[in-house]
């Protein structure tokens, strides 16, 4: 076990003398950049989870407004980031389309974010035809009623 860590500790160091430079948050040696893959990776999850959250909860904005509101995005971000959740809330409210029970609160955020999303148009311009428009007459009447 000794000699083990021995020898892991010696590549490690071997590593180092011959790396360009260090990671900025954790310190493992690079041979290029400033972020090691891992750290890369988190920041990317970090922003693309802010954004996502951005375009759930505002759909309606412009690629300008977004890109002052998130950190570090794109527009190419935006509309990769656009599309992905426009195929994901589809699953979700062709699942509640296909079942015969209430929607949920969460199907009915969903379908709103959706619509708002798929239009780009803001909340005060969306009519119920729009609504059927982009949902289809059956997921539109469940909406409208109370449940």
């Amino acid at each position: 076990e000794r000699e083990a860590l021995e020898s892991v500790r010696r590549r490690i160091a071997d590593t180092r003398r011959v790396a360009a430079g260090s990671c900025k948050r954790c310190a493992a040696p690079l041979e290029s950049g400033t972020l090691c893959a891992p750290c890369d990776g988190e920041r990317t999850a970090v922003r693309r989870r802010a954004l996502e959250s951005v375009l759930f909860n505002a759909p309606w904005l412009e690629s300008a407004e977004i890109v002052a509101l998130v950190e570090g995005v794109t527009r190419s971000d935006i509309e990769i980031a656009r599309k992905a959740l426009l195929i994901r809330w589809w699953v979700v409210l062709d699942r509640a389309r296909r079942s015969t029970r209430p929607l949920g609160v969460r199907e009915r955020q969903v379908a709103s974010s959706y619509v708002l999303l798929q239009s780009g148009l803001p909340p005060d311009r969306i009519t119920p035809e729009i609504v059927r428009n982009l949902l289809g007459d059956d997921l539109e009447a469940r909406l409208a009623r109370v449940e």
